[in-house]
C-alpha cells in the first residue's frame, strides 16, 4: 500500500510539472501574440490605415501586454492616450484599429492554445 502512495505522489508531481510547463508555454504564446498585435498595428498605422496621424502621439503610445491571473492568461492591445477611446469608437467605429487586429489574430491564437492544452478546450 505504501508503494502505491509513493507512485501516486510521483504521478501527481509529474502532472503538476506538465501543467506548469503548459501554463508557461501559454504565457509565452500570449507574449508572442501581444507582440504580433502591436507589430500589425504599427505596420498598418504607419501608412495611416486607421486614421491620419497628426502628432503621432496616439500612434506612438499604443502598447500591448499580457494579463496573467489564477483564472486565465491573455494578451491585449491598448491606447495610452485618453482620446484613444474616441479614435476607436467615434463615427460608428470608422477609425477603429485595435479590436480588428486582435480579432484577426484570435482564430490562430485559439488554434495555438489548443496545441498546448489539447483539443478538449
Amino acid at each position: 500500500m505504501d508503494d502505491i502512495h509513493k507512485q501516486l505522489a510521483a504521478l501527481n508531481v509529474s502532472i503538476e510539472s506538465i501543467m506548469g510547463r503548459k501554463i508557461l508555454a501559454a504565457v509565452a504564446l500570449c507574449h508572442l501574440y501581444a507582440g504580433l498585435s502591436l507589430q500589425a498595428f504599427r505596420v498598418a498605422q504607419a501608412q495611416n490605415e486607421f486614421w491620419t496621424n497628426q502628432t503621432n502621439m496616439a500612434y506612438n503610445t499604443v502598447f500591448s501586454g499580457v494579463v496573467l491571473t489564477e483564472q486565465f492568461v491573455g494578451f491585449y492591445l491598448a491606447h495610452l492616450m485618453e482620446y484613444g477611446i474616441y479614435l476607436e469608437m467615434a463615427n460608428n467605429r470608422l477609425h477603429e484599429s485595435l479590436r480588428p487586429i486582435v480579432v484577426g489574430l484570435v482564430d490562430k491564437f485559439v488554434e495555438d492554445v489548443k496545441k498546448i492544452f489539447g483539443d478538449d478546450l
